[in-house]
């Protein structure tokens, strides 16, 4: 999988029973800004592992689900029974970053103990007066900052041979080394 399905946080939403608001979507977008999870998990929030019998995600509190439908049902299971719904409430609250920010920093998920401030991206939403308030760590002593860069693609060295042989095809001579590369690498 090369990336995360586009319609994720609608669809996240949907599931929930939350109108898409570009509120909700913008908490969605920082939360998922912040956690430190691969597309191949289907987890963009960084749900426990355990919840819907999904497994750990390399050895992590993470949990890796099988589709995304098995993550929405996850997270549908989280916002409703999650203090009283209280996530549901602050995706319908819309501007009220900061309690958004306090209800997912206090939800029994793996990134409230493995990053800092968590999560960091809508933290970072919240005004400067409350954020002063509080007793957070500085941007850069943070632990983590989110997924971070995407894996490389298995068909990255196929697609670097590929364009060689068709860069070399140019000339017979061309051709006949890049053939002989190709084998020398291969064995």
């Amino acid at each position: 999988m090369s990336g995360w399905p586009t319609n994720w946080r609608q669809e996240a939403l949907r599931a929930i029973g939350v109108p898409v608001t570009q509120h909700a979507l913008d908490v969605l977008s920082a939360w998922f800004r912040s956690t430190p999870t691969q597309p191949w998990t289907n987890n963009p929030l960084g749900l426990a592992a355990g919840t819907n019998s999904a497994p750990r995600a390399m050895g992590t509190d993470y949990a890796a689900f099988p589709t995304h439908e098995h993550f929405r049902q996850a997270f549908k299971s989280l916002a409703h029974s999650h203090n009283d719904k209280a996530l549901i409430h602050v995706l319908l609250d819309s501007g009220d970053v900061a309690a958004a920010w306090r209800v997912i920093n206090s939800m029994p998920i793996p990134g409230t103990k493995t990053e800092s401030d968590y999560p960091a991206e809508l933290l970072d939403m919240v005004e400067a007066k409350y954020r002063s308030k509080l007793q957070t760590v500085p941007k850069s002593q943070r632990k983590s900052l989110g997924p971070g860069p995407g894996q490389a693609s298995p068909h990255h060295p196929i697609l670097v041979s590929a364009r060689r042989l068709s860069e070399a095809s140019n000339d017979a001579k061309g051709l006949e080394q890049a053939i002989r590369n190709l084998l020398r690498g291969v064995s």
